[in-house]
C-alpha cells in the first residue's frame, strides 16, 4: 500500500484505489492512470479534468468542446453526449511560443504558478532549473 505514484509506476502490476474501505477503481497503473473513473479517482491521482460535450466526429477523432475549449479525442463517443476529459500533467508540455508538434490538442494559456513536488520538478525556467 502506497500514496506515492512513483512507487506506483516503478513497482505495480496492479492498481486498486480505495475510499472509505470502497473500491473505486483497479486494474494495471497504464489503465487507471489514462482512464481515471469516477471523478473522485481523477482528483487522488492528480488528473485534470474537463467536463464537456461532443461536437462531432471527424474520421476517427471525436471532437470535444470543454471549458470553452476544442479538444480532440480518439475515444468513441456520440455527438451530444457529455464527457469527461482527463488530462495528466506529466503529458502537458510548456513552450514559450509556437511549437512544431504532430499533436492535435495544441492551447494557448497562461502560468499562474510553479512549484516543485517531491523528486519531479513541476515548471523549470529559461536554463532549465526547477522552479520552486
Amino acid at each position: 500500500m502506497t500514496h506515492d505514484f512513483e512507487d506506483v509506476w516503478a513497482l505495480a502490476n496492479r492498481v486498486v484505489v480505495l475510499r472509505k474501505g470502497k473500491v473505486m477503481q483497479s486494474g494495471d497503473p497504464e489503465s487507471v492512470f489514462r482512464q481515471p473513473s469516477p471523478d473522485f479517482v481523477a482528483e487522488f491521482l492528480g488528473t485534470n479534468v474537463l467536463k464537456g460535450k461532443v461536437k462531432a466526429l471527424e474520421g476517427k477523432l471525436t471532437v470535444i468542446e470543454a471549458e470553452g475549449l476544442e479538444i480532440y479525442s480518439s475515444d468513441p463517443a456520440e455527438p451530444g453526449e457529455k464527457v469527461a476529459v482527463s488530462i495528466r500533467p506529466e503529458e502537458i508540455i510548456l513552450a514559450r511560443g509556437v511549437m512544431e508538434s504532430s499533436a492535435r490538442n495544441t492551447l494557448k494559456g497562461k502560468v499562474s504558478g510553479v512549484f516543485k513536488k517531491r523528486t519531479s520538478c513541476r515548471g523549470r525556467d529559461g536554463d532549465g532549473t526547477c522552479r520552486n
